[in-house]
């Protein structure tokens, strides 16, 4: 057995003196060397819309399958402004826990192992700190096969139940005590790229036609030959088809599995091409260090010779 927790973190700090009318405490915000000092400040950050490469990278997290989470947190009238904090945190550990558990399920475990992933939430006090467990993944693969299932809060900050009394937090929604499978996200790619139109198909078929001709007249060694190829094949779908050809590489497990996070903008004309384009140009960019078996898997997808 393998245990992963991942953390997110907020402040929690009383107001001495408050009078009734006024809240209690705040969060993500207290005191460090006399100075208001925000905590978490990347979430923080991330909630006031600022910009920088880090926050970037989370950014893409928080709007992964085209949700867009972060106007939730920002809306005064879905997400209470005092537990707004608290709120990114658990959204946040949920994301990143997510994104552990993707990786897993495209682990190959050299031995029989079963995985369990906390997203946790630690409330940084002046007293003891507190920890707040958002959910329980639970990945089996002791009988040869990869079992997945999630049971805790989801990821809509809008849906949040969070209330404070003697002291505790309580954070609830819809999800809490529900055991369910976790998505398998190569196969779901299936249900939203749409098939080639006949006249785009033949197009293709016939680039890819020519490339395979062209190719033949090469007296390389196999090998090279296979890899000039695939990388003039890809670069036809990229131009041509990268939606349809960019699924194709993601559901056979040649795409790697990050790209799970972006994959369901595929559903979206308005950006879809482009966002294919990257994983198809990340793709190419490995085609040397593919083994030859992966690489001729690969060319006979393109080339819609697999029956797979």
């Amino acid at each position: 057995m393998l245990v992963a927790k991942l953390n997110a973190h907020v402040a929690f700090e009383d107001i001495p003196n408050a009078v009734a009318a006024t809240a209690l405490f705040r969060m993500g915000v207290w005191k460090r060397y006399g100075r208001d000092s925000t905590s978490c400040g990347a979430l923080n950050a991330l909630v006031a819309n600022k910009r920088s490469p880090f926050l970037d990278d989370l950014r893409e997290t928080f709007e992964s399958e085209g949700r867009d989470r972060l106007d939730a947190l920002r809306d005064n009238q879905r997400v209470n402004p005092l537990f707004r904090p608290l709120a990114a945190a658990i959204v946040s550990a949920r994301l990143q826990a997510r994104k552990l558990v993707l990786d897993l399920q495209d682990h190959a475990p050299a031995q029989s192992t079963y995985w369990i992933v906390l997203p946790c939430v630690t409330v940084n006090r002046h007293a003891q700190d507190t920890e707040i467990v958002c959910g329980i993944y639970a990945i089996d693969s002791r009988d040869g096969e990869r079992k997945v299932t999630y049971s805790g809060l989801g990821d809509d900050a809008a849906v949040y139940r969070i209330e404070h009394a003697d002291d505790r937090l309580t954070v609830t929604d819809d999800h809490v005590g529900i055991t369910r499978s976790a998505r398998d996200h190569r196969k779901m790619v299936q249900s939203f790229v749409p098939s080639l139109p006949h006249d785009t198909r033949d197009f293709l078929n016939a680039r890819l036609n020519q490339a395979c001709q062209d190719n033949q007249n090469n007296s390389d060694q196999r090998d090279h030959q296979v890899r000039r190829l695939l990388k003039r094949v890809l670069r036809i779908h990229a131009e041509v088809a990268p939606v349809a050809a960019a699924a194709l590489v993601f559901i056979h497990g040649i795409a790697p599995i990050h790209h799970a996070s972006t994959i369901h903008t595929l559903s979206d004309p308005k950006i879809a091409e482009t966002r294919a384009r990257l994983i198809l140009d990340e793709v190419y960019d490995q085609i040397g260090d593919l083994d030859e078996r992966t690489t001729e898997r690969l060319l006979e997808l393109l080339l819609h010779k697999s029956d797979s």
